[in-house]
């Protein structure tokens, strides 16, 4: 993959330069290193580029290894690149490498007449951290629709169960690392998060009992996601694949299916007993009585160290898309289909319909919905979400570890924080050495930060959740200290009530 350029202003930003994964158990001997290589992009890199990374990679981690007995290296940074190193199974390591931002620049020199040209590259724009995170996520989204490198290995040989897994993992991640925008990464791939549709207790309370009877309608459900506007409302899924799943639903499914309306006009709907008033539709479910509908993919869920195969259909009414796992495959026949779209469509229509009816009103009244739920913690601001982000100057960010949440002005809508920034790169990379200090603690501080941009940072952490309130002003610390209360006390008082 190439560098992008900025002509306007003559700089090349962040862009992935190799992704590559290999196996030092595979070709130990001279001649046979190629057979490490279980991966490597760009594919069309010469044979011998490639047998270089690898070794190259593989001193590195020998050499690092003289000094830690638990292989912990995970980062190396040169003029021009960062490269970051992942063990995500016992043999198998994983590289990549991301070019530095640079930018082309003149400068005259003494006895010079004539300005030369030379190129400034800023490595430290590109934080570890983020795409140490980035780089975990992409292992994290192949095991979720394929299980894990070593479940791969199938075969009656070492041959035949090396290509086996050659062969999924060049599936997967050819078209998975042609998505990875890495130069709009942030502080958001660190938390891992999702936000969360605040709801009030009655609504939320309804979403809930609607959970309970499809599970014990229907036996071979085992697990439901409910979402709203791609904002979560009620998982049954642990966090980490939770957001591998999220990641694959507005990344993927849900762009695809809308692409599908355009083309197509409305979702087919080919059932006899369809209401009137019902909207409901399968986005993955049965293929054959809908054009626009995906098979139900196979995704891993892990509980208690276990990981298991479900399969995922996905329905969607209105605003409101539901997310069900099947574990017997068996049980997916046309006659469960036709029964789960007669139960769920009316009442997952109307139960869109009265939250979108609300959110109006909130949105009208200028009020703030409360989740009650133990999933939400903070509240957020429902009138200010249609809002330009980049023209507001105070900007907050909460972030709860214990269900990974968060919540905030930074990034107002979740389909468009990768295409757009409002908060320069500098305070972004500021804003993850701020939380990585006291992330995974239940210690309580507050720190101010001011920088030479005249932007200010206030960061509170207290029991597994923090929060970032960010000021572009001139002021004293005085006046932005009284400012972060005020926001504290208006968006977050639920959490920092007893600090």
């Amino acid at each position: 993959m190439t560098e992008t350029n900025d002509d306007a202003n003559n700089t090349r930003l962040i862009e992935l330069k190799k992704f590559f994964i290999f196996n030092s158990k595979y070709g130990s001997t001279e001649g046979e290193e190629k057979n490490k290589i279980m991966f490597y992009h760009p594919a069309e890199s010469e044979l011998d580029t490639k047998i270089k990374d690898v070794g190259l990679c593989e001193a590195i981690v020998k050499f690092t290894n003289t000094f830690t007995a638990d292989e912990s290296i995970y980062c190396m940074r040169t003029q021009k690149t960062l490269q970051l190193f992942f063990k995500p199974e016992d043999e198998f390591w994983m590289i990549m490498i991301v070019n530095a931002p640079s930018e082309r620049k003149t400068r005259l020199s003494e006895g010079q007449t004539v300005a030369s040209e030379y190129t400034e590259y800023r490595c430290e724009d590109a934080h570890e951290i983020v795409y140490r995170e980035v780089l975990k996520q992409s292992y994290n989204m192949f095991r979720l629709f394929n299980g894990t490198f070593g479940d791969n290995l199938v075969g009656e040989n070492d041959i035949q169960q090396v290509d086996s897994l050659i062969a999924k993992l060049t599936k997967f991640y050819e078209k998975y690392v042609t998505t990875l925008k890495s130069r709009n990464c942030d502080i958001l791939d660190v938390f891992r998060s999702i936000q969360y549709m605040p709801l009030n207790k009655f609504q939320f309370l309804r979403v809930h009992n609607f959970i309970q009877m499809i599970e014990s309608t229907f036996v071979a459900i085992n697990h439901c996601i409910f979402l709203f506007n791609e904002q979560l409302v009620w998982s049954g899924i642990n966090p980490s694949d939770l957001y591998s799943i999220y990641e694959y639903l507005t990344g993927l499914l849900f762009p695809k299916s809308s692409a599908d309306d355009v083309r197509g006009g409305s979702l087919t709907r080919n059932y006899s007993n369809v209401l009137d008033t019902q909207y409901g539709a399968y986005l993955a479910g049965p293929t054959n009585q809908s054009d626009n509908c995906k098979k139900p993919p196979t995704v891993y869920i892990c509980n208690n160290g276990e990981c298991q195969a479900y399969k995922m259909i996905v329905y969607n009414a209105l605003s409101g898309t539901l997310c069900m796992f099947v574990k017997d495959k068996n049980a997916l026949t046309n006659e469960f289909y036709e029964e789960l779209h007669s139960f769920i469509g009316p009442q997952l229509t109307n139960i869109a319909s009265e939250i979108a009816e609300n959110l109006t009103k909130e949105t009208v009244t200028g009020k703030s919905l409360l989740c009650t739920s133990s999933l939400s913690s903070s509240s957020t601001s429902i009138a200010n979400s249609n809002s330009d982000e980049s023209t507001q100057t105070t900007k907050y960010l909460f972030f709860n570890e214990l269900n990974c949440q968060h919540n905030g002005t930074i990034h107002l809508n979740q389909k468009l924080y990768k295409k757009k920034r409002s908060i320069p790169r500098e305070i972004m990379n500021l804003l993850n050495d701020l939380y990585v200090q006291d992330a995974n603690t239940s210690s309580s501080c507050e720190i101010i930060v001011k920088t030479l941009s005249d932007y200010w940072i206030v960061k509170r952490s207290t029991n597994f959740r923090h929060s970032f309130v960010i000021f572009n002003k001139n002021a004293t610390l005085l006046d932005i200290a009284e400012e972060a209360n005020k926001i504290f006390d208006t968006h977050l008082n639920d959490v920092f009530s007893h600090v």
